[in-house]
């Protein structure tokens, strides 16, 4: 009885020894855990910590921040008219004039359309597009909005009349109007339609007038 109580007690210490080492192996690995959160948790707090720092001493700082940082100096490039601008082909894609009545800046196609951007030789703004030959088509102004057939004729105008009020007038190939559409006061409008009809001395358009 001695002999088997003595290997049981054997036994149970065996499986004491093994579960006291699981245990401080557990226990091990355990600690190593807290101290690494703890370290993060340290490392989390006293990033905080320095970006708050960073930022009242930036709010704090006179004049802030920006104006402490040196600014780099503007580089300006400087042209003088005229300009061209030329393709591999020698052709002018962009040209800068100082010419009177081409004071402005101009952009070639390749066909020879040319967008005109400058003033005209009473040194008024003027837009203007141009085909084939340089033949004026349209033209944008501080009067309105002019377009031209192939000989060079006003055939059409948009734009304000001598009272401020909206204007639009059709005209033939010649520059005789045909349609005239405008307004006689701020509550009446008009529309007329050429060549005037009737007998002399009284020859009148077509004509259609609106009011309130």
């Amino acid at each position: 009885m001695k002999a088997e109580t003595i290997t049981n007690l054997e036994q149970q210490l065996s499986i004491i020894n093994l579960e006291l080492g699981r245990t401080r192996s557990e226990l091990r690995a355990l600690q190593q855990r807290q101290r690494r959160t703890a370290r993060s948790t340290t490392l989390f707090h006293l990033s905080g910590f320095l970006v708050i720092v960073l930022l009242a001493t930036v709010a704090l700082a006179p004049g802030g921040a920006a104006q402490n940082v040196a600014q780099p100096s503007a580089i300006v490039t400087r042209l003088q008219a005229p300009v061209l601008v030329q393709d591999k082909a020698g052709h002018t894609i962009l040209e800068i004039s100082d010419r009177a009545g081409l004071h402005g800046l101009s952009v070639n196609s390749a066909s020879g359309e040319v967008a005109f951007l400058g003033f005209d030789k009473e040194n008024n703004g003027v837009m203007q597009l141009l085909g084939t030959g340089h033949k004026l088509f349209a033209e944008a102004s501080a009067d309105g909005f002019k377009f031209f057939g192939s000989a060079g004729q006003s055939v059409a105008f948009l734009g304000a009349d001598n009272t401020g009020n909206g204007a639009l007038q059709l005209k033939s190939s010649t520059g005789g109007v045909l349609v005239d559409v405008g307004a006689i006061d701020v509550n009446t409008g008009f529309a007329q339609v050429y060549p005037r009809s009737g007998k002399s001395p009284f020859p009148i358009p077509n004509y259609i007038k609106g009011s309130k």
